[in-house]
């Protein structure tokens, strides 16, 4: 189901006389409420040791449970990608990026939470870590961190297309 789907009532008025339109917009009927759905973003962090060896999670939690993923996650509502960014490898990892990020690529991704399938738009970003020596795992998000050279990863484990995406872009670049 994705959200559009899920929707029964005018968050509004509550009511149940709904039409909707193109999977785009739902319009009440009653109180002409008119609710626009919109792909929430996530930012996502392409993080390189000094040997040029790219960190990756291994997922703790479903979706995707024991698949290996990019750190990152979905911006909060008034919040910049960087921000999220800084945020996210923060709590996932205890780490702090150093300089700035440097825009990769953006991908789309849909993203199963809780019976819901959500389209999501990723945002990629190289991330600089100076000090790897503060590494703490959020265990209930992280079971896992590795380091692998970007050729060293194997699409069929990771975790979400977007991200199989971005480590193409950035191979391709790198290259």
């Amino acid at each position: 189901m994705t959200p559009f789907e899920s929707f029964q009532h005018c968050p509004r008025c509550g009511s149940d006389s709904l039409h909707k339109s193109e999977g785009k917009r739902i319009d009440c009927r009653d109180c002409q409420h008119q609710y626009f759905i919109n792909s929430p973003s996530g930012s996502v962090a392409l993080i390189r040791d000094d040997q040029g060896r790219v960190l990756l999670i291994r997922r703790a939690k479903e979706p995707a449970k024991g698949k290996l993923a990019l750190p990152g996650g979905i911006i909060d509502a008034g919040e910049t990608a960087e921000g999220a960014l800084v945020r996210e490898i923060k709590e996932e990892l205890n780490l702090n990026i150093t300089g700035s990020l440097e825009y990769l690529c953006s991908q789309l991704n849909n993203y199963h939470y809780s019976a819901i399938t959500y389209p999501i738009l990723d945002l990629f970003f190289i991330a600089q870590i100076e000090d790897f020596s503060t590494l703490r795992l959020d265990t209930s998000e992280v079971s896992e961190v590795l380091f692998l050279h970007p050729e060293e990863i194997h699409e069929e484990e990771i975790a979400f297309k977007s991200s199989s995406h971005a480590i193409d872009t950035y191979r391709q670049a790198n290259s």
